[in-house]
């Protein structure tokens, strides 16, 4: 046992974008997607902050009715069910980290969008894998060693 857990805990392994967690929401959900998230043991991901804040941009940028309710409840709900109290927060650590990542990308001539470059951060200080399908995910190369 370790940090006060059991065991058999399972470690959180992957950093969840935005664009995979909401999946089930879309229209048409991506399978393979929707598959790998549902091969995913329980507690082995974790969501940014800045994740949770896209999601809520984007709820909010929906005129009010029926799905902007409904994703707004969605939205409460996952984080309560599907990640619990694995939303990782924007630390100094992961700032400082944001800064050296966006840094490195801009001298080799590459622009990282900020929620890119703070997930993969964040990712980074965790010592987690982005998930696949995450945007940052085809930039994960940029991020210094």
């Amino acid at each position: 046992m370790g940090c006060g857990l059991p065991d058999r805990a399972v470690r959180v392994r992957y950093l969840v974008d935005t664009n995979v967690f909401s999946e089930p929401t879309k229209p048409r959900p991506n399978p393979a997607v929707l598959e790998w998230v549902a091969s995913q043991p329980a507690d082995s991901t974790a969501v940014s902050a800045i994740s949770l804040g896209e999601a809520q941009k984007g709820i909010a940028l929906l005129e009010y009715g029926k799905r902007r309710a409904m994703l707004q409840q969605w939205l409460t709900l996952a984080m309560r069910e599907q990640f619990g109290g694995r939303v990782l927060a924007v630390t100094k650590h992961v700032a400082l980290a944001w800064g050296n990542i966006t840094a490195a990308d801009q001298k080799r001539g590459r622009v990282l969008q900020p929620p890119d470059g703070i997930l993969l951060a964040t990712a980074a200080v965790h010592g987690l894998r982005s998930s696949p399908g995450t945007s940052a995910t085809s930039k994960i190369a940029a991020c210094p060693s």
